[in-house]
């Protein structure tokens, strides 16, 4: 990011407005606040993916809320390494994807009736 005279940054030919290019940092770096933002895009692509192909068999382990505000279990406190969490995120696994097993079954019988 190449940062301009007139208050405004060039990233690989764009130049962005100052305040955009800022908020574009924070909202992907390796922070709470970044974290979170990736996790909103997530939800808003599954959210996509869930209409457009008019479907509810989709599964996700939430790894943000598992990982939150849960900065004491990564290694030294780096916020991005949470070996202690990863039993649950685990098991949040499983959970998906049995849910996600037993939804397509029912989806699948109550279509063979037809």
């Amino acid at each position: 990011v190449e940062y301009l005279r007139n208050q405004s940054y060039k990233l690989d030919g764009t130049v962005l407005p100052r305040d955009h290019a800022i908020q574009t940092c924070l909202d992907t770096s390796f922070t709470n606040h970044g974290s979170n933002r990736m996790n909103q895009r997530i939800e808003q692509a599954l959210s996509y993916a869930m209409q457009r192909f008019q479907t509810s068999v989709v599964g996700c382990v939430d790894g943000y809320e598992i990982t939150r505000d849960q900065c004491q279990d990564t290694v030294l406190a780096d916020g991005r390494h949470y070996k202690k969490r990863t039993p649950h995120e685990l098991k949040s696994l499983a959970i998906v994807i049995v849910q996600q097993q037993q939804q397509q079954q029912q989806y699948l019988q109550n279509n063979a009736s037809r």
